[in-house]
């Protein structure tokens, strides 16, 4: 039996670990009310409640600027964006301060809509915290979350589009 070296050993759970968060695990809950009274802010400071989206399809993303695995999503998910900003009203929040999130849009040239929350001493509401990022919670025009996709998802895939679509035609 051949023995495994302990530095080998934890490279190799490391990768396992690493492999697993960037994969998306997805739930559809059922009949779930989402909590639209929530006050964001956009990168020119203006306020934006997510009540103001109802009758959209609401697209509620948490991710970070360090985050490799939103890093690696954000491409898809600004060509998500370009083919569907008319229909979804999407909601990139991070905790990250303005000044940060301002320089890394202007880096990688994203024109997705960056959010923060609120302001000093505002957080989400307890029904959109996750322990990890990315997260997505999509938002039927109804107000009733019907997914909750933890790790990084797959924009272009053609089983998120038709969801999406089948969301905008209700």
């Amino acid at each position: 039996m051949p023995v495994i070296s302990k530095p080998f050993l934890v490279l190799f759970i490391l990768a396992f670990m690493i492999c697993h968060l960037a994969i998306s695990q997805v739930r559809f809950p059922v009949g779930m009310s989402a909590e639209l009274n929530v006050v964001l802010t956009d990168l020119q400071n203006k306020k934006n409640n997510l009540q103001q989206s109802k009758g959209k399809v609401i697209i509620i993303h948490q991710w970070a600027t360090w985050c490799s695995p939103c890093k690696k999503e954000e491409p898809l998910l600004q060509h998500f964006y370009n083919e569907y900003q008319n229909e979804i009203a999407l909601f990139m929040i991070s905790e990250e301060n303005t000044k940060r999130l301002k320089k890394y849009k202007e880096k990688h040239h994203i024109s997705l809509p960056y959010y923060t929350v609120g302001g000093k001493n505002q957080h989400l509401p307890k029904m959109y915290f996750s322990e990890t990022i990315p997260v997505s919670y999509i938002i039927s025009k109804k107000g009733e979350v019907r997914m909750i996709a933890t790790g990084a998802l797959d924009w272009q895939s053609e089983a998120v589009q038709k969801f999406i679509e089948k969301l905008i035609d209700e």
